[in-house]
């Protein structure tokens, strides 16, 4: 997976904590395939290593289902399983590009 950087990206920039370096996958669109597979050059192939434009993708929250944490809040075997593991969310987004 190919990535750029995108701090200037005016979508894809609010995603990272802040201070950390913004980074967008290279979307190569479906027109342009041939073309970089093809690439005969290093030049050529570099071309292709651009943002997608913001206004062709949407980005939007998404909850994903609850889930376990990975280690127990409380080690005594002696409290029940839930209050050692309470469900939590998880929040994520889900981006979607137009072609």
């Amino acid at each position: 997976m190919l990535t750029v950087n995108s701090d200037e990206h005016p979508l894809m920039n609010r995603f990272r904590k802040p201070g950390d370096e913004k980074r967008s996958v290279v979307i190569v669109p479906a027109t342009q395939y041939g073309d970089w597979l093809s690439s005969r050059s290093t030049d050529d192939a570099r071309s292709f290593l651009q943002l997608y434009p913001a206004d062709a993708m949407h980005a939007e929250p998404f909850l994903l289902p609850l889930r376990k944490p990975k280690t127990p809040i409380n080690d005594d075997p002696q409290t029940c399983w839930s209050s050692c593991f309470p469900m939590t969310m998880r929040r994520v987004w889900r981006l979607r590009i137009r072609y």
